[in-house]
């Protein structure tokens, strides 16, 4: 287990990396550029998703990743550890991704999302907004989505051009309407089909995967 100082070392590192995030906000493309239900993915793409188990004894299960191809991720998820899978969900599956937030500008940013979604309690730019525990009655899922919500309101994510994707229909939850993201921020619809540019870059960013 992870302690709230080790946590918050972590977050450090994360955001060292790299030039702070506002700072690289003046290059990013437009988030108004793939708004399609059925997304095409060319050249770098840096993915944060949301799975739930299936799985009758770990019903309600959640576990948030970070990927640059969802599709052969999920299928390793649901492979196991063996099969490149975390140690976390290897045994609890099956597995389905019900939403990825994508459009990150790297990986260091995209990593840096993925960890404070994961550790609200001990972000920095967090724990001061999102209740320790999950509300009474709330799913999984709700909760992980509440913490979303409020990530995508707060800075510097709230600047960034990101899409929220919902991959499984049945799933889908409305923003409260206090926490709407961003007008630039599209919500969409459907599965992302990667078109690959590069073996050597892919293996690259599978290391970063593995947890």
């Amino acid at each position: 287990k992870i302690n709230s100082a080790q946590m918050s070392s972590q977050e450090d590192f994360y955001y060292s990396q790299s030039q702070d995030l506002d700072s690289e906000l003046d290059d990013y493309p437009s988030s108004q550029e793939c708004h399609e239900a059925h997304v095409h993915a060319r050249g770098d793409f840096y993915g944060c998703y949301l799975l739930l188990s299936r799985n009758p004894q770990y019903k309600g299960r959640t576990y948030i990743g970070f990927t640059v191809d969802p599709n052969r991720r999920l299928k390793q998820h649901n492979g196991g550890h063996q099969k490149g899978g975390a140690r976390r969900t290897s045994g609890r599956g099956p597995w389905e991704m019900v939403l990825i937030v994508h459009g990150f500008p790297n990986e260091i940013a995209a990593l840096k999302f993925e960890w404070a979604w994961q550790h609200p309690n001990a972000s920095k730019r967090l724990k001061q907004r999102v209740p320790r525990r999950k509300i009474p009655r709330e799913s999984g899922v709700q909760h992980r989505f509440r913490v979303l919500a409020e990530m995508l309101v707060t800075a510097p994510w709230a600047r960034l051009p990101l899409t929220v994707r919902w991959l499984k229909q049945e799933h889908v939850l409305e923003f409260p309407p206090s926490k709407q993201p961003p007008v630039h921020m599209p919500i969409a619809f459907g599965q992302v089909d990667l078109i690959k540019n590069g073996a050597k870059k892919k293996k690259k960013m599978k290391k970063c995967e593995e947890g």
